[in-house]
Protein backbone atom coordinates (compact mmCIF):
# COMPACT_ATOMS: atom_id res chain seq x y z
CA UNK A 1 0.00 0.00 0.00
CA UNK A 2 2.82 2.38 0.91
CA UNK A 3 4.59 1.53 -2.37
CA UNK A 4 1.41 2.38 -4.31
CA UNK A 5 1.21 5.80 -2.63
CA UNK A 6 4.86 6.38 -3.49
CA UNK A 7 4.26 5.55 -7.18
CA UNK A 8 1.17 7.77 -7.25
CA UNK A 9 3.14 10.65 -5.71
CA UNK A 10 5.94 10.25 -8.28
CA UNK A 11 3.48 10.22 -11.19
CA UNK A 12 1.73 13.32 -9.87
CA UNK A 13 5.06 15.10 -9.49
CA UNK A 14 6.15 14.15 -13.02
CA UNK A 15 2.87 15.42 -14.49
CA UNK A 16 3.10 18.66 -12.53
CA UNK A 17 6.69 19.32 -13.62
CA UNK A 18 5.83 18.49 -17.24
CA UNK A 19 2.96 20.96 -17.24
CA UNK A 20 5.09 23.64 -15.57
CA UNK A 21 7.89 23.21 -18.11
CA UNK A 22 5.47 23.26 -21.03
CA UNK A 23 4.01 26.54 -19.80
CA UNK A 24 7.35 28.29 -19.45
CA UNK A 25 8.49 30.12 -22.56
CA UNK A 26 10.94 33.00 -22.72
CA UNK A 27 10.33 33.64 -26.41
CA UNK A 28 6.83 35.06 -26.11
CA UNK A 29 3.36 33.63 -26.19
CA UNK A 30 2.36 30.45 -27.96
CA UNK A 31 0.26 31.67 -30.89
CA UNK A 32 -0.29 28.93 -33.41
CA UNK A 33 1.27 29.86 -36.76
CA UNK A 34 -1.83 28.78 -38.66
CA UNK A 35 -4.21 29.89 -35.88
CA UNK A 36 -6.16 26.66 -36.13
CA UNK A 37 -9.83 26.71 -36.93
CA UNK A 38 -11.28 27.80 -33.61
CA UNK A 39 -13.20 31.02 -34.08
CA UNK A 40 -10.71 32.14 -36.67
CA UNK A 41 -11.44 35.24 -38.68
CA UNK A 42 -8.92 37.01 -40.82
CA UNK A 43 -6.59 34.11 -41.38
CA UNK A 44 -8.14 32.78 -44.57
CA UNK A 45 -10.40 33.93 -47.37
CA UNK A 46 -13.39 32.77 -45.32
CA UNK A 47 -13.44 36.24 -43.76
CA UNK A 48 -14.16 39.33 -45.73
CA UNK A 49 -12.61 42.70 -45.11
CA UNK A 50 -16.04 44.11 -44.35
CA UNK A 51 -16.65 41.48 -41.61
CA UNK A 52 -13.43 42.37 -39.82
CA UNK A 53 -14.05 46.11 -40.16
CA UNK A 54 -17.60 45.72 -38.81
CA UNK A 55 -16.35 43.87 -35.74
CA UNK A 56 -13.44 46.24 -35.04
CA UNK A 57 -15.66 49.32 -35.24
CA UNK A 58 -18.15 48.05 -32.67
CA UNK A 59 -17.24 49.53 -29.29
CA UNK A 60 -13.89 50.26 -27.71
CA UNK A 61 -10.88 48.01 -27.21
CA UNK A 62 -7.86 47.87 -24.92
CA UNK A 63 -4.44 46.30 -25.38
CA UNK A 64 -4.26 43.38 -22.96
CA UNK A 65 -1.03 41.92 -24.29
CA UNK A 66 1.89 43.33 -26.24
CA UNK A 67 5.08 41.31 -26.81
CA UNK A 68 7.65 43.43 -28.62
CA UNK A 69 10.26 41.18 -30.25
CA UNK A 70 11.77 39.77 -27.06
CA UNK A 71 10.02 41.40 -24.11
CA UNK A 72 6.58 42.36 -22.87
CA UNK A 73 5.39 45.98 -23.07
CA UNK A 74 1.71 45.67 -22.17
CA UNK A 75 2.01 48.15 -19.28
CA UNK A 76 2.85 50.96 -21.73
CA UNK A 77 -0.79 50.90 -22.87
CA UNK A 78 -2.55 50.41 -19.53
CA UNK A 79 -5.59 52.63 -19.16
CA UNK A 80 -5.96 53.43 -22.87
CA UNK A 81 -9.14 52.64 -24.77
CA UNK A 82 -8.91 52.34 -28.56
CA UNK A 83 -11.69 53.19 -30.98
CA UNK A 84 -11.44 52.01 -34.58
CA UNK A 85 -13.69 54.70 -36.01
CA UNK A 86 -15.22 55.79 -39.26
CA UNK A 87 -13.03 57.15 -42.06
CA UNK A 88 -10.15 55.00 -40.76
CA UNK A 89 -9.59 57.22 -37.69
CA UNK A 90 -8.04 55.41 -34.72
CA UNK A 91 -8.33 57.07 -31.32
CA UNK A 92 -6.61 56.11 -28.07
CA UNK A 93 -7.67 57.83 -24.88
CA UNK A 94 -7.08 57.31 -21.19
CA UNK A 95 -9.45 60.00 -19.91
CA UNK A 96 -6.67 62.61 -19.75
CA UNK A 97 -4.71 62.18 -22.97
CA UNK A 98 -6.15 61.47 -26.40
CA UNK A 99 -4.14 60.45 -29.46
CA UNK A 100 -5.33 60.05 -33.03
CA UNK A 101 -3.98 57.78 -35.72
CA UNK A 102 -5.11 55.87 -38.79
CA UNK A 103 -6.18 52.27 -39.34
CA UNK A 104 -7.41 49.97 -42.09
CA UNK A 105 -7.72 46.32 -43.05
CA UNK A 106 -6.26 45.09 -46.35
CA UNK A 107 -5.32 41.89 -48.09
CA UNK A 108 -1.75 40.85 -47.34
CA UNK A 109 0.41 41.92 -50.29
CA UNK A 110 2.34 38.64 -50.09
CA UNK A 111 -0.77 36.47 -50.11
CA UNK A 112 -4.44 37.12 -50.69
CA UNK A 113 -5.16 34.33 -48.18
CA UNK A 114 -4.41 36.57 -45.22
CA UNK A 115 -5.63 39.94 -44.02
CA UNK A 116 -3.45 42.77 -42.74
CA UNK A 117 -4.57 45.01 -39.93
CA UNK A 118 -2.74 48.32 -40.29
CA UNK A 119 -2.60 51.12 -37.74
CA UNK A 120 -0.28 54.03 -37.03
CA UNK A 121 -0.01 56.94 -34.61
CA UNK A 122 2.04 60.13 -34.93
CA UNK A 123 2.42 60.48 -31.14
CA UNK A 124 3.29 59.69 -28.34
CA UNK A 125 6.57 57.85 -28.97
CA UNK A 126 5.41 54.57 -27.38
CA UNK A 127 2.44 54.49 -29.78
CA UNK A 128 4.63 55.47 -32.74
CA UNK A 129 6.88 52.48 -32.05
CA UNK A 130 4.04 49.99 -32.65
CA UNK A 131 4.54 48.18 -35.95
CA UNK A 132 2.04 49.40 -38.50
CA UNK A 133 1.08 46.33 -40.53
CA UNK A 134 0.01 43.33 -38.47
CA UNK A 135 -1.06 39.93 -39.71
CA UNK A 136 -4.63 39.52 -38.57
CA UNK A 137 -4.76 36.28 -36.66
CA UNK A 138 -7.62 35.35 -34.40
CA UNK A 139 -10.88 36.96 -33.51
CA UNK A 140 -12.79 35.00 -30.92
CA UNK A 141 -15.13 36.12 -28.25
CA UNK A 142 -14.03 39.62 -27.46
CA UNK A 143 -10.36 39.41 -28.54
CA UNK A 144 -8.43 40.27 -31.68
CA UNK A 145 -4.91 38.83 -31.89
CA UNK A 146 -2.23 39.92 -34.34
CA UNK A 147 1.35 38.96 -35.17
CA UNK A 148 4.12 40.98 -36.77
CA UNK A 149 7.13 39.20 -38.25
CA UNK A 150 10.51 40.92 -38.09
CA UNK A 151 12.21 38.62 -40.58
CA UNK A 152 15.57 40.40 -40.53
CA UNK A 153 15.81 39.70 -36.78
CA UNK A 154 13.96 36.37 -36.86
CA UNK A 155 11.61 37.73 -34.18
CA UNK A 156 7.86 38.09 -33.83
CA UNK A 157 5.78 40.69 -32.04
CA UNK A 158 2.30 39.88 -30.73
CA UNK A 159 -0.58 42.13 -29.71
CA UNK A 160 -4.01 41.37 -28.31
CA UNK A 161 -6.90 43.82 -28.23
CA UNK A 162 -9.74 42.93 -25.87
CA UNK A 163 -13.16 44.50 -26.31
CA UNK A 164 -14.39 46.68 -23.45
CA UNK A 165 -17.72 45.50 -22.15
Amino acid sequence: MNNLKHIHLKLTLIIFISIALACCNDSGPEFSPDFGDVGCLGCTKQSSLSEVVAIATRGTWRITYYWNRDHEETASFNGYNFTFGADNILTATNGVNSYTGNWNVTNNTNSTDYLRFNFAFTSPPVFQELPDNWNFGILYGSEMQFTYQIESENKTSYITFTKNI
